[in-house]
């Protein structure tokens, strides 16, 4: 059994700040986040940037892929959401009275959001 180490990586990105959360990837495309309050886009095969977005706070939660978008939640507590395209396309962005120090989870049509005070769960009715 043969260990894989760094220098067996197929590529390197050093534009990323100090990061804990776990990217998501989608349509030749990975999206990461970073303490350094930037959101990377970036080509899955070369490692190129595709675009970059900086949220003014930082990233601390993992992303999430739902449906062709990435929401990318922040210290802050403003939930960005994005299209999962090779445009930078910010769709909108939901304003929280609290700080998202982690991602948010969906199921059956529902975004669960866990401030540092509460947990929402937005849907339709």
């Amino acid at each position: 059994q043969r260990q894989m180490c760094i220098r067996d990586s197929i590529w390197t990105y050093h534009d990323i700040g100090r990061t804990i959360a776990t990217p998501v990837a989608n349509d030749g495309l990975l999206f990461a986040a970073d303490l350094n309050c930037q959101v990377h886009c970036l080509d899955a095969k070369s490692g190129r940037r595709v675009w970059m977005h900086d949220t003014l706070a930082p990233i601390w939660g993992c992303l999430l892929l739902l449906d062709d978008k990435v929401p990318v939640a922040d210290e802050d507590g403003v939930l960005h959401v994005f299209r999962a395209g090779r445009k930078k396309k910010l769709v909108g962005e939901i304003e929280l009275p609290a700080p998202l120090y982690a991602g948010p989870a969906a199921f059956d049509g529902v975004l669960y959001i866990a401030t540092a005070a509460k947990l929402y769960a937005i849907g339709r009715r």
